[in-house]
C-alpha cells in the first residue's frame, strides 16, 4: 500500500512539473489578477497576434473650421518667429490648411472682405475678389500669399457654393515677386460663364509681358482650355499659346513685346480692358500697342501698331 501511495505521489509531482504548476509557496497555480481585481483568463498573445500601433500625427480631417483657422494663424506666427529660415518656411502647411478652410461654410462669411494678414511680413496676406452669381451658384476668387524666405508664391482659388454645398479648387499659381494680377473677373457670353485672369509681369526686364489665363465654368465644373484663336507675330509683338506645369497644368496666352526699354518713369507698358478688348500700349516714343478681343470664350488679335 505504501508503494502505491508513493507511486501516486511521484506521478502527481511529475504531472505538476510538466503542466507548469509546480507547488511554489502559497501562489502555486493562482490565476493572474489584473489591477481591477478580476482574474484574467486570456492567453498571452503570440508575436503574430500582437498589435503594433504606429504613432501618427493628428490630421486636420477631425478638426472643425475654427480649429483650422486657429492653426492657420498659429503657423503664420510661427513662420514669422523663425526668420531667417529655409526658402519655403511653412508655405506648404499654410496652403494645405487654407484649402481645407475654404471647404467650410464659415469661410464664406470670414472672407467677404479682404483679410489682411500682414503684407509687410514674409507670409503675406489673403485677397478676396467680388462674388459672381449665375442665379443659382456663387463663385469667388481668393488669393493667398504664402511667402517663403526667398520665393513669394501666390495661389489663386475658386470657391463655388450654393445653399446646400461648398467646394473650392486651386486654379493658378505664380511668383509674386515677378508678377501681379492686373485683372480677374467673371463674364457671361452666349449663356456661358468664363473666368478671365490677366497677369502682368512686373520684373523690370519683362514688364511688357502679359499672360491670359481663362476658364469656362459650367455649374461646379471648371475647365481651363486654349483660348487663342490664332497666333500672331510681327516686329514688335508676339502672341502665342503657352502651356506650363507647376503643380498642375495650365494653358495660357503669352503676349510679349520685343521692345523692353524703360522710360524715365520706370514704366514699360500700360493696359486697359474695356468692351471685351484688351489693349496694351508700350511706353515708348511710338506708343506701340496691340489689341485683343475676347468673344465667345476666345481671344483674337484685332489690331496692332
Amino acid at each position: 500500500m505504501k508503494r502505491i501511495v508513493t507511486a501516486a505521489l511521484m506521478l502527481w509531482m511529475l504531472f505538476a512539473v510538466l503542466s507548469g504548476c509546480a507547488p511554489v509557496g502559497n501562489d502555486a497555480c493562482e490565476p493572474e489578477v489584473t489591477p481591477s481585481g478580476e482574474a484574467s483568463t486570456d492567453p498571452e498573445p503570440t508575436p503574430s497576434e500582437t498589435a503594433i500601433f504606429e504613432p501618427t500625427a493628428p490630421t486636420s480631417e477631425a478638426k472643425d473650421y475654427y480649429e483650422l483657422k486657429a492653426e492657420f494663424e498659429r503657423i503664420i506666427e510661427l513662420a514669422y518667429a523663425e526668420e531667417p529660415r529655409a526658402p519655403w518656411g511653412h508655405a506648404d502647411e499654410i496652403r494645405t490648411i487654407f484649402e481645407e478652410m475654404l471647404n467650410y461654410r464659415q469661410s464664406v462669411d470670414d472672407y467677404n472682405e479682404s483679410m489682411d494678414i500682414d503684407e509687410n511680413r514674409y507670409m503675406g496676406w489673403i485677397n478676396v475678389w467680388p462674388v459672381f452669381t449665375d442665379g443659382e451658384t456663387n463663385y469667388r476668387i481668393l488669393e493667398v500669399y504664402v511667402h517663403g524666405y526667398v520665393d513669394f508664391r501666390v495661389y489663386m482659388y475658386i470657391q463655388i457654393y450654393d445653399e446646400t454645398s461648398i467646394e473650392s479648387h486651386c486654379i493658378y499659381m505664380f511668383m509674386s515677386e515677378f508678377a501681379g494680377i492686373a485683372y480677374c473677373d467673371f463674364r457671361q457670353e452666349s449663356n456661358k460663364t468664363y473666368l478671365i485672369i490677366i497677369k502682368r509681369q512686373t520684373y523690370p526686364e519683362y514688364i511688357s509681358n502679359y499672360f491670359l489665363v481663362n476658364y469656362e465654368i459650367s455649374g461646379k465644373e471648371v475647365r481651363n482650355y486654349n483660348t487663342l484663336k490664332e497666333e500672331f507675330t510681327n516686329s514688335i509683338w508676339t502672341v502665342s499659346k503657352d502651356v506650363y506645369d507647376d503643380y498642375f497644368q495650365v494653358t495660357r496666352i503669352e503676349v510679349d513685346s520685343m521692345i523692353n526699354k524703360p522710360s524715365k518713369h520706370g514704366e514699360y507698358s500700360q493696359w486697359s480692358f474695356e468692351d471685351n478688348i484688351l489693349t496694351i500700349t508700350l511706353d515708348n516714343e511710338a506708343k506701340d500697342e496691340i489689341s485683343l478681343l475676347f468673344k465667345d470664350g476666345f481671344w483674337e488679335v484685332v489690331g496692332s501698331k
